[in-house]
């Protein structure tokens, strides 16, 4: 039995790979890269205004302005890093939300291309029980028809027209549910 030390390390190694194959597949879809590239804009615009608040006091007309400009320039400035800061929040939810954008639509179309397999499939199944039921009911007719005195040529001929009107009757009667109760427990003679 692994040590729980090395169950930790083999789920973080798992967990690190689900997360570069999420970024990978993030940083395939234009939308959410649009979105982290004016993220690192905002970030890159944030860290310029910061060093220009920094090194205000460094500039070489410092020492020139009155004590009220200076703090009407360190409050501009102090906007500006407001601004900038407010702009990386925003940039950050646009990201996320791309990226939320991206999972729900890659989640749509997984859910998309199983219900039209589902869709296919149970197309096929129903070709398969109508195949059965029409081979069932051919050999069933066939015999009958036979003993009418018919041949199997003018079956044959007559089939197509016939398995219509008894898809028809079967449709007919399924509405019917005591009908249908009569007819399957074999005990009456009921023609439709």
């Amino acid at each position: 039995m692994p040590y729980p030390s090395d169950i930790q390390a083999q789920m973080q190694q798992v967990m690190s790979e689900q997360r570069a194959k999420l970024e990978t597949a993030y940083d395939a879809d234009p939308k959410v890269k649009s979105a982290k590239d004016a993220l690192e804009q905002a970030k890159e615009h944030l860290v310029d205004e910061k060093t220009i608040q920094a090194n205000l006091d460094r500039d070489r007309d410092w020492h020139r302005y009155s004590d009220w400009q200076k703090a009407n320039v360190r409050g501009q400035m102090g906007t500006r890093v407001q601004d900038a800061e407010n702009a990386v929040r925003t940039a950050e939810k646009d990201v996320n939300v791309a990226i939320g954008n991206h999972i729900r639509e890659s989640q749509q179309a997984t859910q998309d291309a199983a219900k039209a397999e589902l869709d296919r499939l149970g197309k096929v199944e129903q070709e398969k029980f109508a195949k059965q039921e029409e081979e069932k009911a051919k050999l069933s007719f066939r015999s009958n028809y036979m003993v009418a005195g018919g041949t199997s040529d003018q079956f044959e001929k007559a089939w197509p027209d016939l398995w219509q009107s008894e898809l028809a009757r079967r449709a007919m009667g399924s509405h019917d549910a005591m009908t249908q109760k009569l007819i399957s427990s074999g005990r009456y003679n009921v023609a439709l």
